[in-house]
């Protein structure tokens, strides 16, 4: 029995499913239809009758209205083409005759035929024709006015009506890219090469063999890109960041070409070794390499400091209890005392440090660009306190380094705030090792490779905009 009432309720659950998405499917549009028809909007009403019809062709109430209220909207549409195309509004009757055999060709996939006069069909090729000529010679002569926002918007026009009328495409292009061919000839004789190259690219996005544009954006891709020789520093601590830097060059290289200097290991570039006569050689390699700067960086003041483990041997102090009674002898009470246990207090530390120097010069002029000198640091220590032999079984949760008797009332939840806040305690828990030294060392170097990769950015930026 409960199957049975199971199955049917089933099924009228799939009934009302089925029932609502038929609802808000060709019944929905076939009721608004009809609401339009009733307030005289017969546009509307044609439009959601054909829905109707589409989201269920066998709906012969809406394949009815299609053939009527269809009927109207298209002998409506119809008079409109006719009195457009008489009144020579070229472009309307054209979006107007668009309209009616756009409606006319969805009717028909239904097998519904509405008629309208073939005549028409002739007189909107002539209405197309008409207007593609008026509004082509429009843009000519606005291109001809250097008029080129007006003349792209008609062009566009032309084109989404009549996309094959002569050559419409080359006449749209020119009117988006002269201007911007133009501005950009203005922007590259006033150096602004970064703007110029913007405008070029846009060309290159629409047509690519727009008059010089490609060997234009060419030159200035070969002048934005810039060329650095580094120098290997003079102390090899710092070969790691040379590296780096070299491999992250490399994966950069559309903007720029860093070379290194193994054919002038000898000659040193720095501000404070600039003199006439190594300007003159920064000059000289300038012309024979195209350098356009020098990159030097070197470390200084190295310093590295591992001290040795350090312990003292100090006394804690565990707190203990026992059980006495009142002179009664009937009331039990605890007695609180300490017992003194050996600890070492343990101690190391060690850092990493150097002064970093840092330049950019300018290769043809021996100016510097960038210079500066920064220190840099990374320490790490290690304190903390351990047991002494056969002392392994004293509860440090109990214990003070302060000969104090302390009641443990509270008991657990106590000793837990008590070990979670007291430093002391803590340290029975702290870090024993300290990093290795080459961590810190590498953390370092990582910092003075970041700082001048920062550096070098920010002089392409600068470089990009001059």
């Amino acid at each position: 029995m409960l199957k049975h009432k199971f199955i049917f309720t089933k099924t009228i659950a799939v009934i009302i499913i089925l029932f609502f998405t038929a609802c808000t499917g060709t019944r929905q549009y076939y009721n608004l239809a009809l609401t339009f028809e009733n307030n005289g909007n017969i546009k509307d009403a044609a439009k959601n009758y054909l829905i109707s019809l589409e989201r269920k062709p066998s709906n012969k109430k809406a394949k009815i209205k299609v053939l009527s209220i269809g009927q109207k909207y298209l002998d409506k549409l119809s008079s409109d083409f006719f009195r457009e195309y008489n009144s020579q509004q070229y472009e309307t009757c054209i979006e107007t005759y668009t309209e009616f055999t756009k409606y006319r060709t969805k009717a028909k996939t239904l097998t519904i035929e509405l008629i309208y006069p073939p005549i028409y069909d002739k007189d909107y090729l002539e209405a197309l024709r008409l207007y593609s000529e008026i509004n082509y010679n429009k843009v000519l002569k606005f291109i001809k006015e250097e008029q080129y926002e007006n003349a792209l918007l008609l062009a566009k026009k032309i084109e989404k009506l009549n996309p094959n009328y002569k050559n419409i495409r080359e006449i749209e292009n020119i009117s988006y890219c002269e201007p911007l061919y133009r501005d950009a000839i203005k922007l590259f004789k006033n150096k602004k090469n970064n703007l110029a190259k913007n405008n070029l690219q846009l060309i290159q996005q629409k047509s690519e063999n727009y008059k010089q544009s490609s060997s234009l954006l060419k030159l200035i891709n070969d002048l934005l890109f810039v060329r650095y020789m580094i120098f290997y520093p003079k102390n090899s601590y710092a070969e790691s960041v040379y590296v780096n830097i070299l491999n992250w060059s490399n994966q950069h290289s559309d903007k720029f070409e860093l070379i290194t200097n193994t054919p002038f290991s000898n000659f040193e570039v720095s501000p404070s070794s600039i003199n006439s006569t190594s300007k003159e050689l920064l000059k000289t390699i300038h012309l024979a390499t195209g350098i356009d700067f020098y990159l030097t960086f070197n470390t200084t003041n190295v310093f590295e400091y591992e001290s040795q483990l350090t312990a003292i041997e100090k006394t804690g102090y565990e707190t203990h209890y026992r059980e006495k009674y009142e002179a009664d002898n009937k009331t039990k009470y605890k007695e609180y005392y300490t017992k003194p246990f050996k600890y070492f207090e343990k101690y190391a530390n060690e850092s990493v440090e150097f002064d970093l120097e840092y330049n950019i010069i300018n290769a043809s002029t021996g100016k510097v660009f960038t210079s500066f000198k920064q220190h840099y640091i990374a320490k790490d220590e290690i304190n903390y306190n351990e047991l002494a032999s056969g002392y392994s079984g004293v509860s440090i949760t109990n214990s003070s380094e302060n000969n104090e008797v302390k009641s443990s009332s509270g008991s657990f939840w106590l000793s837990l705030l008590n070990i979670i806040f007291n430093s002391w305690q803590k340290k029975f828990n702290a870090t024993k090792t300290l990093k290795p030294i080459t961590t810190l060392k590498n953390d370092l170097l990582n910092n003075t490779h970041n700082k001048i990769i920062e550096s070098l950015n920010i002089h392409l930026k600068k470089n990009d905009n001059d």
